[in-house]
């Protein structure tokens, strides 16, 4: 059980990563779920049980600390470019990383259809953010 009681403690202190007013509301929802999980995984596969409930909590930390930090940024800039321009860099993250994994379950020619989705993405998404500045700008 000492493990469970650190894996929480744990988790509370990774969740200052998010803003703080999605801390304020879902922090603690989210702290009684994990604590929820931990004891699952405990009576399931013991430390074995725990260690895989971290790998999933893990990738899943990083991908949802780095989108409610762009929606803040967003929120905080009302929509200007600098927050599309992180997005993409999110989403190219993203695919990277599929890319990646795409590479080892598929070989070299997923890389390559990946980056082609990855550039026309972030074009289509560029072009789509300055646009909706221009016309911003000229009203």
């Amino acid at each position: 059980m000492r493990a469970i009681l650190l894996s929480e403690r744990a988790y509370r202190w990774l969740l200052r990563a998010y803003p703080a007013a999605f801390r304020r509301e879902f922090g603690e929802e989210m702290t009684l779920v994990f604590g929820d999980c931990c004891r699952d995984a405990w009576q399931q596969a013991r430390a074995l049980g725990l260690a895989g409930l971290w790998l999933r909590t893990a990738g899943d930390w990083l991908t949802s600390i780095t989108r409610e930090r762009i929606h803040s940024l967003e929120a905080a800039m009302n929509g200007r470019i600098l927050a599309g321009l992180l997005l993409v860099a999110y989403s190219l993250g993203n695919i990277l990383y599929d890319a990646l994994s795409l590479k080892a379950a598929m070989g070299i020619p997923a890389i390559f259809v990946t980056a082609l989705a990855a550039g026309l993405g972030g074009a289509l998404l560029a072009r789509g953010t300055l646009a909706r500045r221009e016309t911003e700008s000229a009203r």
